[in-house]
């Protein structure tokens, strides 16, 4: 089981968004099973000069060169490079793609690069994110 559940600290405690549903998760767990916690603080998110050179320059100079349409190209590259996550449906565990709107502003930098990588091996030159970020 995964579940992710967002708070803050204040005074030095934990404050959960939803703490009924956190306890109603903890009381349904076996006694002394172990279980994992992970603290991950909040990142800026992808700013808007990268979401821009993302759909303007990196994704249309593939395009280009390739035919494949560019909401396509989005598609495949979150397949492609995007770690999956684990979603609960329906009494199933499903593995679904991430969002790039879920990516933080260093995530998202590294996730064009990998494109860039993938668009330089097809022989595709992008001009780079200095001229636009």
């Amino acid at each position: 089981m995964q579940e992710q559940f967002a708070g803050f600290v204040q005074d030095g405690k934990i404050k959960l968004e939803k703490p009924d549903i956190f306890q109603k998760i903890i009381n349904g767990l076996k006694n002394e099973q172990k279980i994992y916690l992970l603290i991950r603080t909040d990142s800026r998110a992808r700013s808007s000069k990268q979401n821009r050179y993302y759909w303007g320059v990196v994704l249309p100079a593939i395009h280009e060169h390739t035919g494949q349409g560019i909401d396509s190209l989005h598609r495949i590259f979150k397949e492609m490079f995007l770690p999956k996550k684990e979603e609960k449906f329906h009494g199933k565990i499903v593995q679904v793609t991430g969002s790039t709107t879920e990516l933080s502003t260093t995530d998202f930098m590294e996730y064009i690069m990998q494109i860039m990588g993938e668009a330089g091996d097809m022989g595709i030159s992008i001009p780079s994110p200095d001229d636009y970020i």
